[in-house]
């Protein structure tokens, strides 16, 4: 029995879907756009408004929809790339087969990279949708040591808050961090290609950018490899310390991870030649990465990895890695992953 065309099919009413999306979200700006010129509303917070919804929420929405419209066209382009391979063998692709496998990977590979191409820090808010894990997505700096500390602090139920004092937006597109030493260290939106990845909220980039700027430049030898327990000290945290995992007894490690406080696991990343233990990555260098604690239940630990997804991790046995770059572990799987584990006190 064959299969030709099945899968096309769904390919093609799928771009059909993403194309009335775009569509919609144009319609809905041009009317958000003419209501709001046409509002007799004035005064300076009209002015502001304005101009906040022209530069940033405007074009946002503009790129949503360029976003929507381009992957219509990926997918409108997957499904001739299926129907022809179909027709080559006969008709006998089928769900499950590897050319299945083949052009959906190329699909999730063209929406990463779409959705990279969007994070230009001007033209997202700063904290519109709350402080999340979910916001970070590491570039090309080796700082891990600083993300996963973001993403443990908030985690916590004064995490976000706290983090969020940290940056005054001065109303000129700059942005002003206070640090625990009481430099104060002002940014703008300058995008490098090392940056962290903005999401839908830019508070990262911004910490990120300050931190940077304090302390010599992303690839600089402060930003480019240091250790958590300094970004813990760094962000004002009391209490900080790390322990190394094989030094605690089940129940110390045990009550670490539910202690309630802001947590980053460090693990070995070694490739599948040097067999060193640890993370499996299949592609990058060996060395130490550091990944956020999110949540526990008192039986499992769920982890965030900062680059936003597990792109590059082998699934160690029994363990899902999820696309957002979550997975979750036992205590015993997270004894066998991890080398240490770093904490401070919750703000």
């Amino acid at each position: 029995m064959g299969f030709s065309g099945a899968e096309a099919e769904q390919l093609e009413a799928l771009a059909k879907q993403v194309e009335a999306a775009s569509r919609h979200i144009g319609g809905v700006k041009s009317s958000l756009t003419s209501t709001i010129g046409s509002a007799p509303w004035s005064g300076q917070g009209a002015d502001h408004f304005r101009q906040r919804w022209t530069r940033e929420y405007a074009r946002s929405m503009s790129d949503a929809q360029a976003f929507l419209r381009e992957a219509g066209r990926v997918l409108h382009e997957n499904a001739r790339q299926q129907r022809e391979a179909s027709a080559a063998d006969g008709g006998q692709t089928a769900v499950g087969g590897s050319s299945h496998k083949h052009w959906w990977d190329s699909i999730l590979d063209a929406i990463r990279r779409l959705i990279r191409d969007q994070r230009d820090p001007k033209l997202l808010p700063v904290f519109q949708h709350g402080l999340r894990p979910e916001d970070i997505h590491q570039g090309a700096a080796g700082d891990c040591w600083l993300l996963a500390s973001l993403g443990a602090i908030v985690t916590t139920p004064g995490g976000a808050a706290y983090i969020k004092s940290m940056i005054h937006e001065n109303g000129d597109g700059t942005y002003t961090v206070t640090f625990a030493d009481g430099t104060k260290v002002t940014v703008d939106d300058t995008f490098a290609p090392e940056s962290v990845l903005s999401n839908r909220d830019k508070w990262v980039f911004i910490i990120e950018s300050a931190f940077a700027k304090k302390n010599g430049g992303l690839r600089g030898d402060y930003m480019d490899g240091n250790s958590v327990v300094t970004a813990l000290a760094a962000l004002g945290l009391s209490g900080v310390q790390w322990k190394g995992v094989a030094d605690l007894s089940d129940a110390d490690l045990a009550a670490i991870l539910t202690s309630g406080k802001p947590l980053v696991a460090v693990a070995h990343l070694s490739t599948p030649q040097d067999g060193a233990g640890g993370l499996t990555v299949t592609q990058g260098p060996a060395g130490e990465h550091a990944i956020s604690v999110i949540s526990h239940t008192g039986t499992t630990v769920t982890m965030r990895n900062p680059w936003g997804n597990n792109d590059h991790l082998v699934p160690p046995a029994g363990i899902t890695l999820n696309d957002d770059g979550t997975f979750t572990v036992t205590f015993e799987q997270f004894r066998q992953l991890f080398l240490e584990v770093d904490w401070a006190d919750a703000p």
